[in-house]
């Protein structure tokens, strides 16, 4: 599908069922050399910084591997903190955002159909992205123009 669609412009979004999961495609995503975008925060969990071994290599594959972008959507399923905050993640979206601040979108992931968690308040996922990305032109990219790199709008 990949020779014959080359020429539309069109990424790949993958969702996984863990961060394992998320590195071990890699290899194959890459081969692809189209843009793929990791859904649902590539499954990063609340606590998890640098020097974890898994998100240690979702961030280096963020920051080296070009094709690859992520969706900070759907953190709040991960989070264990809850609503209306979402504290306990807030760090590991932060970095995410800054090993590849220019392959970052966002998301609310709505209609949330299917989650296991209560339902979310759109307007609490916005909050979050508030203080996650606390400065504006990190927001417009990840808002503005990110999206508008990966979709090919002018």
């Amino acid at each position: 599908m990949i020779a014959r669609t080359v020429g539309f412009g069109w990424h790949i979004e993958f969702m996984s069922q863990s961060m394992a999961e998320v590195i071990e495609a890699v290899p194959f995503l890459h081969s692809l050399k189209v843009p793929y975008v990791f859904d649902h925060v590539a499954h990063a969990e609340p606590h998890q910084n640098k020097n974890d071994r898994e998100f240690g290599a979702l961030l280096a594959i963020l920051r080296h591997e070009e094709h690859s972008w992520i969706n900070l959507y759907s953190f709040y399923q991960l989070s264990e903190a809850g609503p209306p905050d979402y504290a306990d993640m807030i760090g590991v979206i932060r970095e995410i955002i800054d090993a590849a601040p220019d392959r970052v979108i966002w998301g609310s992931n709505w209609p949330h159909a299917g989650i296991a968690v209560p339902m979310p308040n759109d307007g609490d996922l916005l909050d979050f992205l508030l203080a996650a990305a606390p400065d504006e032109s990190t927001r417009n990219r990840i808002l503005v123009d990110n999206p508008a790199k990966l979709y090919g709008w002018p």
